[in-house]
């Protein structure tokens, strides 16, 4: 896996329903959407995401993409288990 549910779910807030509080460098596996991998430490995905997140606030429009900036980055490791509780 990547992120653990218990750091999603403490650091994260995947499941909260405050979308200013949750991470927008959160993104799933493309191939099995119960991985969760934080993009913030690979600087091209992170800035296409910023950019994507300041051109929707100069629209003014009402954004679906989360805006919070709370997710404690970690290498892209694709099978090993990774967050603030694992070992």
């Amino acid at each position: 896996m990547t992120l653990s549910i218990k750091h999603l779910e403490d650091i994260c807030l995947l499941n909260c329903s405050d979308s200013s509080k949750v991470c927008r460098y959160l993104r799933n596996d493309e191939l099995d959407e119960s991985k969760w991998y934080c993009q913030k430490l690979q600087p091209k995905i992170k800035s296409k995401i910023d950019l994507s997140l300041v051109s929707v606030r100069k629209g003014k429009r009402k954004s679906t993409l989360a805006s919070g900036d709370n997710c404690s980055g970690y290498p892209l490791l694709k099978h090993v288990n990774q967050g603030y509780d694992q070992a």
